[in-house]
């Protein structure tokens, strides 16, 4: 290109409709001398960014000599912007290398993106009032007033404080107690006085037998 040249009245329209671009592809000789609005194209490009989309990128399609970086491309990176740059011969312009052009188009696209993506991602739903949603699942039971909690995967019955406690937990049995559900035989009864007197009666009358034995003897 010869005479003026501005790339940066081409973006001015961009910036001052606010018109939001994800992606620019610049090809020109880097040859900016004018400025538009004041600004060159990195100055509006920076604001670009700034005010109107911040994921912006350019692709700069120069056409440069052999060790020939670009104005453009320094003043970029001057102000800490990175850009990408596919450079082609002036002279001699390799129209094969269009192909590798149209790829890196193609995965500055992909990169925007996946960059999108990530940033929905991070974003928690919000509800009304500002407060975000939060589960109730995963909360543990309240215990019941009274009552002791249980280890984790053994069951325990519990007894309130109002009731009584069953009484064959309350009473241990002692020995006799066990003892006493076995059959006892009843005891004799005593001998009656008339009983009595004719039981001693029979023991005189043997021992006077007895005796005459021995006398015959």
């Amino acid at each position: 290109a010869k005479g003026a040249t501005s790339m940066a009245a081409a973006l001015w329209p961009f910036y001052e409709s606010k018109m939001k671009l994800d992606l620019f592809v610049l090809v020109s000789d880097e040859g900016e001398n004018q400025k538009s609005h004041g600004m060159t194209f990195a100055e509006l490009w920076v604001k670009y960014r700034a005010e109107v989309s911040p994921n912006a990128r350019v692709i700069l399609v120069s056409f440069l000599g052999e060790g020939d970086r670009g104005a453009i491309r320094d003043r970029l990176r001057a102000l800490r912007v990175d850009a990408r740059q596919y450079k082609l011969d002036p002279e001699r312009p390799d129209t094969s290398k269009f192909d590798g052009i149209l790829g890196m188009i193609a995965l500055s696209c992909h990169e925007i993106k996946q960059s999108e993506e990530k940033k929905t991602k991070k974003k928690a739903p919000v509800h009304a009032g500002g407060a975000t949603e939060t589960k109730k699942d995963d909360e543990p039971p309240k215990p019941v007033e009274g009552s002791q909690s249980a280890p984790e995967g053994k069951m325990v019955e519990t007894v309130s404080s109002t009731d009584e406690p069953r009484q064959e937990d309350s009473v241990e049995k002692t020995p006799t107690e066990s003892k006493s559900s076995e059959v006892v035989p009843p005891l004799p009864l005593p001998p009656s006085p008339s009983e009595e007197a004719e039981e001693k009666k029979e023991v005189a009358e043997g021992e006077a037998e007895v005796g005459d034995g021995w006398e015959v003897l």
